[in-house]
Formats: C-alpha cells, sequence, structure tokens
C-alpha cells in the first residue's frame, strides 16, 4: 500500500494514496465540516462548505474531493478559513426559511449545528427569499419542503447509485432550482426513506413520522430488522414505551448505510397487532390467566406425554437464544420432533430485500440441523397419524388453513408467539412474547454475520422471552440442567459449545457482529460496491 504524508493543523498525518483531505483529517480527528458529502456516494463537491487553505494552493480546496499529497500543509481552522465557512452558510442561509421551530430535522440537522458553529451572525439580507414549494409530497413516505433545501444532490445520487431507480433530478436554474420528480411520476422507490436519513437538512422529511415526536425526546437502542434474512442492522427510536421509526445503522458487512422502507415501517405492525396476554382456551372468569398458572398446566400435560411425542415448530425469526432453549429442552428432557414454519417467501431485489422474511434461518438450521428440522407437511402428516400429543408452536408463522386444521386435532396445543395470527384458533394456551425491540438477543443473517440486538421498549408484565419460558418450564416439568439466567450466559455457551459460534463474545459483537464459522461473507452487489468507499 503506497501511502502519503502531509499536515493537517499542525498535525501529521500518514494515509493511503489517494485519499481525500476530509477523510485524512478524520483520522486524527479532525471534522470538517460538510453538507454534499457521504462516503457512500460519489463525490459531488458543490455545497463548498468544506472549502480549506492549502499551502502553494492557488484557491481554497474542496476538502471532499482534493487528495492529499506529500508534504501538503492543510489549514482547516484559522481565521481566513473561518471567513470562507462564514461566507458559505451566509449564501447557503439567503433563501432558507429558517423555520426549526416547526421543522422535523431540528435537533438533528447540520445546518443548525453548523451556523452555531461556524458562523452564528445575523443575515445582511433586506429582500424578500425566493419562494418553492412547501409540504409537497413526492411519494406514498416522502414530503420535500423544496424551501429548506440546499441542493447537496444526495438525494439524487442516491437514487442514481444506490437504489438505481433514477426517480429524483435537479430542475431550473439558479436559484429556482428544486428537487423533484420526473413529470408524471412519483418517489415511490423502495428505498425512498434513506433519503430522508441522508439529507443534511429538513427539506426531505418522512410521512410517516412528521410531526410525531422531537428527535431530543427520543431514546435509542440498537437493534437488527427482522423483515428479511438480510437483517439490516438499526436503531430503534422511542418515547414512552412505543416506537417511533426504526433508521439504519451503519454496518459495512450487512447493509452499509441504507435499510429499505418496508423494513423501516414494519414497527408498526409488530405494535399494532401483537399480543400482551395470556390465553387459556379453558380458562374461567375474566380474570387473565398468570404465566406461572399456564406454564404449571403446560408442564403437567408433558408429564403426561411419553417420550418422542412432543413436536416443537420452530419459527426462522426466534433468536439464537430461544432456539437455544428450546432445542435443548426439546431433545433432552422430551426427545422432541422438530419442525420449521416461518413467514412466507416474498419479494426479493439486488440491493438488500430477500425473499426469505426470516430474520434468523442461518442461525436456526446451524444451532437445529437442517437435517433435523421437518417441514409443515410433515408436521401435519404427523399430527394426522397420531405420532405427536403436544405441540409446542414457538415464534411468528404463517400457516396455511389445511395446516391450521391439522393443529387443531392434536391433543394439546401451546403457542409461545408475539403476534396475533389465524392459526391461534387452534391453540389450547398462547404465552406472550416480546418484539426484536423489547428484549435482548442475537440473529444470523442469511450471509453469516451474527448482530446482536437489545431492548429498548418495555414489554407487558405477562410478555416473556422464550428462552425464559422454557427455563420455567423445565423447571416445572422437573427437568434442572437447563436453568439460564441471562441472555448473556447462553450465548455464552453456545459459543463455548456449537463450533460455528466458537470464539465468540457477547460485548465483541459491537458494533459490526461477528462471521459465523464456515460461511463465506457476502454482500449485494450494489452494497458491496459502495461499500469498499469506507
Amino acid at each position: 500500500m503506497s501511502t502519503v504524508t502531509c499536515t493537517i493543523d499542525g498535525v501529521s498525518v500518514t494515509v493511503e494514496k489517494g485519499t481525500t483531505i476530509l477523510e485524512a483529517a478524520r483520522t486524527v480527528g479532525i471534522e470538517v465540516p460538510h453538507f454534499c458529502y457521504h462516503p457512500a456516494l460519489s463525490i459531488a463537491a458543490n455545497c463548498r462548505m468544506c472549502l480549506v487553505h492549502v499551502e502553494k494552493a492557488r484557491n481554497p480546496l474542496p476538502a471532499c474531493h482534493a487528495t492529499v499529497a506529500d508534504g501538503m500543509v492543510v489549514d482547516t481552522a484559522s481565521e481566513k478559513t473561518k471567513h470562507l465557512q462564514e461566507a458559505v452558510l451566509e449564501f447557503i442561509l439567503v433563501n432558507h426559511p429558517v423555520d426549526c421551530p416547526v421543522c422535523d430535522q431540528a435537533g438533528e440537522c447540520r445546518l443548525q449545528d453548523y451556523y452555531r458553529d461556524y458562523s452564528a451572525r445575523p443575515s445582511r439580507l433586506d429582500v424578500p427569499k425566493v419562494g418553492k414549494p412547501k409540504a409537497k409530497p413526492l411519494g406514498p413516505n416522502v414530503i420535500l419542503d423544496a424551501e429548506r433545501c440546499i441542493l447537496c444532490t444526495r438525494c439524487v445520487r442516491f437514487t442514481e447509485e444506490i437504489s438505481k431507480d433514477f426517480q429524483l433530478q435537479t430542475i431550473g436554474r439558479g436559484n429556482h432550482t428544486e428537487i423533484d420528480t420526473f413529470p408524471g411520476t412519483e418517489f415511490d422507490s423502495a428505498y425512498s426513506l434513506n433519503t430522508v436519513d441522508i439529507c443534511p437538512v429538513g427539506a426531505l422529511t418522512s410521512r410517516d413520522f412528521r410531526f410525531k415526536k422531537r428527535v431530543w425526546l427520543l431514546s435509542r437502542h440498537e437493534t437488527v430488522c427482522a423483515g428479511c434474512a438480510r437483517g439490516c442492522a438499526s436503531f430503534v427510536d422511542h418515547a414512552d414505551n412505543t416506537v417511533y421509526r426504526y433508521v439504519p445503522r451503519y454496518n459495512p458487512y450487512v447493509n452499509d448505510h441504507w435499510m429499505c422502507d418496508a423494513g423501516r415501517l414494519r414497527f408498526h405492525e409488530l405494535q399494532d397487532h401483537r399480543l400482551r396476554s395470556v390465553m387459556n382456551r379453558d380458562a374461567k372468569g375474566d380474570a387473565e390467566p398468570s404465566v406461572g398458572e399456564t406454564l404449571e398446566r403446560i408442564a403437567e400435560a408433558l408429564r403426561l406425554t411419553e417420550n418422542g411425542r412432543l413436536g416443537i415448530l420452530l419459527s426462522p425469526s426466534l433468536s439464537n437464544e430461544d432456539i437455544y432453549a428450546l432445542r435443548r429442552f426439546g431433545k433432552e428432557a422430551m426427545g422432541a420432533r422438530f419442525y420449521v414454519g416461518g413467514r412466507a417467501p416474498g419479494d426479493a431485489d439486488e440491493i438488500l430485500v430477500m425473499a426469505d422474511k426470516n430474520a434468523n434461518r442461518l442461525g436456526l438450521e446451524t444451532l437445529v440441523s437442517k437435517a433435523a428440522l421437518k417441514s409443515l407437511d410433515a408436521l401435519a402428516k404427523d399430527l394426522g397419524s397420531g405420532a405427536i400429543d403436544v405441540l409446542l408452536i414457538a415464534g411468528e408463522h404463517e400457516l396455511s388453513d389445511a395446516v391450521i386444521e391439522a393443529i387443531d386435532k392434536a391433543a394439546h396445543v401451546v403457542a409461545l408467539t408475539n403476534l396475533d395470527a389465524p392459526w391461534l384458533r387452534a391453540v389450547d394456551r398462547v404465552l406472550p412474547t416480546p418484539q426484536t425491540f423489547e428484549y435482548d438477543g442475537t440473529y444470523v443473517s442469511a450471509t453469516g454475520r451474527v448482530q446482536r440486538f437489545e431492548r429498548g421498549v418495555q414489554p407487558g408484565p405477562s410478555v416473556k422471552p422464550a428462552w425464559e419460558l422454557v427455563c420455567k418450564l423445565a423447571k416445572l416439568y422437573g427437568y434442572a440442567d437447563l436453568d439460564f439466567a441471562s441472555v448473556r450466559s447462553i450465548f455464552k455457551e453456545i459459543s463455548l459449545g456449537e463450533a460455528a459460534f466458537r470464539g465468540m463474545n457477547w460485548k465483541a459483537l459491537r458494533p459490526f457482529g461477528a462471521q459465523l464459522a464456515g460461511v463465506a461473507e457476502t454482500m449485494s452487489p450494489t452494497i458491496h460496491a459502495r461499500a469498499g468507499k469506507h
């Protein structure tokens, strides 16, 4: 690797040849202000906010575009550079409405931050500002406030280089230039909300999140999108025990900076159709049965069941820790038969979305060998022949009417699940389990990346993780060997005993996870092409 050494604000910096001044400065903790630059997009160098002085250069250079050279001396913090920054900000704010109190971007707006840090001077404009469209819907998920737009073109470049649908463009000239869709079309990209993330001001806003909550009132926790097998690293933003939005979390091994719109918005389904109460078909009275009472009833049924006559239907959206606890109890205590269900396959693309809509299929097939997992058809057949006395259904499933009818004929059916579904009509006892944003755990993406998710929102008092319910059930049944105190203790045992997970550490899974042994690391072609820029 060829390197060059330069000096930035008096600090000697050695970086790979071809590194921009902006990125070189970052390596030593010097932040050069910028709007149009984004590490996963091509360089436009049109906002001029990153102009810096370079010794012997005739004019100031854009730090996002100019590359460092041996002996280069760069100034990013002197009075003359500060004057450049003030001038650029004044130019950008000439026609900006400065409506921060009603702007959704307030609190995470670069224009606000840079004005405070690099200017903080009153406007000298004494003529009316140029007006542009306000609150213009571009598509089903994005609204444009064109008067706030600073024409950084990040959104246009995203649609050209990442989503590749070319749905946004610049129209007009001079200070009448605007971002817009092509005539007669709308911005209906499956990745449209990424433009909201990368917009450095409040020009592009989410129709779903708009005016819902001020960002400084939100708490943020790391999670993993469970919408498909990609397992996009993401953040869940929440307040008052309610989820308000999902946004992507940078992970160069999985989703880079991006996330599909469907994955972002799935939290509505998870909140609106989730289970919060224990249900017993034979319950008497109006009082909700307790978790402990229901587990005792299940344990009684299991004690009357012969070895090998317990069936466990597993979802590929269960966490690794849930699967491991179910496998150990089912196999070691009951000689259970394992089946696999889950969500039905759906659409896919060449960017992030995968046809498999289950977040942890590879984790399931690793912890419970693929050969040991029988199909739903096999489950229906075994139920029909009377080979199963008790069926335990764990996780989220989409089941056909034929399978539901077969389940309804079983002697005793138990569900540990999180969402309301048609198949619950065939279940005798239901114990609600949490969503990914309500408990800690790990998933394995389809590309073999083991990632952590963590609890942000508190579940209801009757909502318990499947692994915890299984441990309590094992104790009531009389199997004392399954006694985990926390999700971390389960993961530790997995990392010690499972070859594919060997050597992994719970803390070390942050921030980017770890690769499952024996699985080649792959990314989608589009994301991989841009991820190399980091």
